[in-house]
């Protein structure tokens, strides 16, 4: 794959909390995931033509699929056919989960409200970029495809995008801030700071683009499933297991699609998201609460 551009394509849609830092959780264990997939463009072109041909029995007379709109029924029906596409074509997926209260408490100083929308964009992207990395790629040409997002949603999520792609082309960036007392009085002149990654083991592109494109497709329908599973699953731990760490593949015990997702295992490095938002003073390993669990099957 190196010496020449790999065109490649994420999906990724949300599903639960993506609010602000100034909010608390609304209940115990309260998170938001954002989930999705990364495949060279031939690989999914074709997949796309195949799932929207079996999408269509569910779309309304004007052509859309209101996944919420659906008898419970039908939306089992549909979960199983999104399902079996990634059992059969093997599929694998990557997620990115975080707490309300650990984001909350983590950032609930700052001077500026944080959106746990954007840092879940921001993590699930560098996992993306990274996967992208791992298979060989070094020049990389990204389209980005996620469900309806407001405009100003969609130019922040352009604005994560451009810092990561400057941090992993090793250019450097440039920021003003200005000093503040402990009151939260600013005084004094703005400081210029300058950001830039070096090291010679850290992630290497030669050339990035990435442009984000927010339709619905049945591309996107799958995500928004993949998303609302994984939530569910999370979700379903906090009762007996509140606070769990939530990106190891021990959370996800019990998705029907555990085994296909790209996730930290038992043993190695915890999440961004896990130790700055954890919900408890430090996040619980998912293997202290549910055992054993099975590996990834081999590529």
């Amino acid at each position: 794959m190196n010496g020449y551009v790999r065109k490649m394509i994420l999906v990724i849609d949300e599903s639960g909390a993506k609010g602000y830092s100034s909010n608390r959780e609304a209940d115990p264990g309260e998170l938001g995931v954002m989930a999705g997939f990364i495949y060279p463009d031939f690989e999914l072109e074709p997949l796309e033509r195949i799932l929207e041909s079996r999408l269509a029995p569910f779309r309304a007379i004007d052509g859309k699929l209101h996944v919420s709109e659906l008898s419970s029924e039908r939306q089992h029906e549909l979960r199983e056919i999104i399902y079996d596409m990634f059992r059969q074509t093997r599929i694998r997926w990557i997620y990115s989960a975080a707490y309300v209260q650990g984001f909350h408490e983590a950032l609930s100083s700052a001077k500026r409200a944080e959106s746990l929308h954007e840092k879940l964009f921001q993590d699930i992207l560098a996992h993306a970029l990274a996967r992208a990395h791992q298979i060989g790629v070094t020049d990389l040409n990204l389209e980005v495809r996620t469900d309806h997002v407001d405009s100003g949603v969609l130019k922040r999520f352009e604005g994560i995008s451009d810092l990561l792609k400057d941090l992993l082309l090793r250019k450097e960036r440039k920021y003003k801030k200005k000093p503040y007392s402990n009151d939260g009085t600013s005084h004094g002149p703005a400081h210029e700071l300058a950001l830039k990654i070096e090291g010679k083991n850290l992630i290497h592109f030669n050339s990035i683009s990435i442009e984000i494109n927010a339709s619905t497709s049945a591309l996107t329908v799958a995500a928004d499933i993949l998303a609302n599973s994984v939530l569910h699953n999370l979700r379903g731990k906090q009762g007996k297991h509140l606070g769990i760490a939530l990106n190891q593949r021990g959370a996800l015990s019990g998705h029907p699609l555990e085994k296909q997702a790209l996730v930290s295992e038992e043993g190695e490095l915890y999440s961004a998201l896990d130790l700055l938002y954890s919900r408890n003073p430090q996040p619980q390993r998912p293997s202290e609460q549910f055992g054993a669990v099975s590996g990834i099957p081999p590529e």
